[in-house]
């Protein structure tokens, strides 16, 4: 059995906090993704005509139109990662997500070396970004795939995953930078890249 333990950030990641947990991150992880939600948007006035009442019955009939954001602030972003670009993909299930396989989320995974994490910390200023970018739910892996730092940016959550190898000087070093609360109940929020690609 693996040992392994979870934490909630119950403190804050900004500014300095932000850029020390960016760069612990760097020293265990070769890889982060960012995530772009699908939204959807209902054309009400055809459902009332339609004499629908449910969004279930509007999606029936097409009336449910899914989208994903772009805008300027996505575009710069992507260009200025898109060196260090591995791959896309759309997914119902992702660290803290369940979502209907209409409304995906779409991930963008990225290599995580010096001039990524340059551009990571020159755009943000606190662990759950900025959504004028649309990129949201930063998240950074191992090597073998396990996440290792999770985050959930329109709720403010942040997940923290240590195995046994790795626990007391990590904890100690994240926990120099932010408050940080065990929560067994997060295990089984962990990912792994693996089982997606």
């Amino acid at each position: 059995m693996i040992f392994l333990r979870s934490y909630i950030l119950s403190g804050d990641l900004r500014g300095k906090n932000f850029i020390e947990s960016v760069n612990l991150c760097f020293e265990l992880c070769s890889k982060f993704s960012l995530g772009r939600s699908c939204f959807c948007t209902f054309d009400s006035k055809r459902a009332l005509e339609s004499g629908l009442k449910t969004f279930d019955e509007a999606d029936e009939y097409n009336l449910m139109t899914y989208s994903y954001v772009d805008n300027e602030n996505f575009q710069n972003l992507s260009a200025k990662l898109k060196p260090f670009y591995i791959t896309n993909f759309k997914t119902s299930r992702w660290h803290c997500y369940i979502v209907d396989e209409k409304n995906p989320l779409e991930i963008f995974l990225y290599d995580f070396n010096d001039e990524s994490k340059n551009i990571i910390l020159d755009t943000f200023d606190n662990i759950f970004l900025n959504a004028d970018f649309v990129l949201e739910d930063i998240c950074f892996f191992k090597e073998n795939g396990d996440l290792l730092l999770g985050t959930v940016s329109h709720e403010g959550m942040c997940n923290l995953f240590l195995d046994e190898s790795l626990h007391d000087e990590y904890y100690k070093n994240f926990s120099s930078v932010s408050i940080w609360e065990y929560s067994e109940k997060m295990d089984s929020q962990r990912i792994n890249l693996n089982d997606y690609l």
